[in-house]
């Protein structure tokens, strides 16, 4: 798979309309994961904001899909989604005729997904699963292409929100970026008040990638 870092923004916006993923296998950002299941995944603490801004927010891969994707995008979810290998998930679905979320997923090492290539295309009706997700029925699915995606050591994945996947082995954390529009619908992620987390969350946003963060006791929102 070509580099990111070599393609144009026309380039990286033909990719995401024909193959609606980007992946890329990164011994580091799977360490990084690992040190952030060691300490428990503390997503709602300054660790867990600093491991955002560090891993997602700075690397310039991530940021530049985003920003030739969207004129503004934001984070709307944050979240661990582990080995479900007998279900197919998706965030949206093609019922959704644009691409108006991105997933970005920091794998663990000996980590292995399934995606369903043209899925995102396909006007199926996803159902709502416990884990807040949206399952998909496999029948519509057979007309798609799996694509393995293996990350031995670990790595980077950029879905189209409305990709078919299914998690085979490890676990990801999961960061979701939707258009300003599509964000407007979306409940915000809590995170406690104090330890500076508002300030800290403030000085993480640009004036293309925001936070759809609010924090317990304050009226502020980001």
């Amino acid at each position: 798979m070509a580099s990111i870092s070599s393609l144009s923004v026309d380039g990286i916006k033909r990719l995401f309309a024909e193959d609606a993923v980007f992946y890329a296998e990164d011994p580091v950002i799977g360490d990084r994961v690992q040190e952030m299941q060691r300490k428990g995944f503390p997503i709602e603490s300054a660790d867990g904001l600093d491991f955002c801004k560090n891993n997602v927010l700075d690397d310039m891969r991530i940021r530049r899909v985003l920003e030739a994707l969207f004129p503004w995008s934001g984070l709307g979810l944050y979240e661990i989604y582990r080995t479900d290998a007998n279900h197919i998930y998706a965030f949206m679905t093609g019922l959704n005729p644009e691409l108006k979320a991105v997933v970005v997923q920091l794998w663990s090492p000996q980590s292995c997904m399934l995606v369903y290539g043209g899925s995102q295309l396909l006007r199926i009706k996803g159902f709502n699963a416990s884990n807040g997700l949206l399952e998909i029925p496999y029948a519509p699915l057979k007309q798609c292409k799996p694509i393995e995606v293996n990350m031995e050591k670990g790595g980077l994945a950029i879905l189209d929100a409305r990709l078919a996947f299914k998690n085979l082995k490890g676990f990801a954390i999961y960061f979701v970026f939707a258009s300003e529009e599509e964000l407007k619908g979306w409940p915000k992620k809590n995170f406690p008040e104090g330890q500076d987390l508002e300030q800290k969350a403030s000085q993480m946003e640009s004036p293309t990638i925001g936070l759809n963060f609010t924090f317990k006791g304050s009226r502020s929102t980001h």
